[in-house]
């Protein structure tokens, strides 16, 4: 499962590149959430869900998925939400468990 979440994120991280270059804007906002979803599927496939600091990750993955779906509108509202998304994703989630996994060396394993 491990192998084909990270296939996937792989194969939609491309298309999403493949669109902003194109500046395909349809294809671009349907792959731009999809990277985060595919990254979160691939956390949990590596152990996310049965580690704190593993599900910290996965609640950062959400923030950045409602970020990147708030960035793709165009208003002052929607860059608000997007700002709000990624300042609650870096602060309270995702940056005590990067630190955590970069001193400690993690616990996933991509069995």
């Amino acid at each position: 499962m491990t192998a084909a979440a990270a296939v996937a994120f792989a194969l939609i991280v491309a298309v999403d590149w493949v669109a902003v270059y194109r500046q395909w804007a349809r294809a671009e906002q349907v792959a731009k959430p999809l990277v985060m979803v595919a990254l979160a599927w691939l956390a949990f496939s590596m152990g996310a869900a049965h580690d704190e600091v593993g599900r910290l990750v996965l609640v950062a993955l959400g923030f950045s998925l409602a970020g990147d779906i708030f960035l793709l509108r165009e208003s002052a509202a929607a860059f608000f939400g997007g700002l709000v998304s990624s300042s609650s994703r870096t602060s309270p989630t995702f940056l005590p468990s990067s630190l955590w996994v970069s001193r400690k060396g993690g616990r996933w394993s991509a069995s």
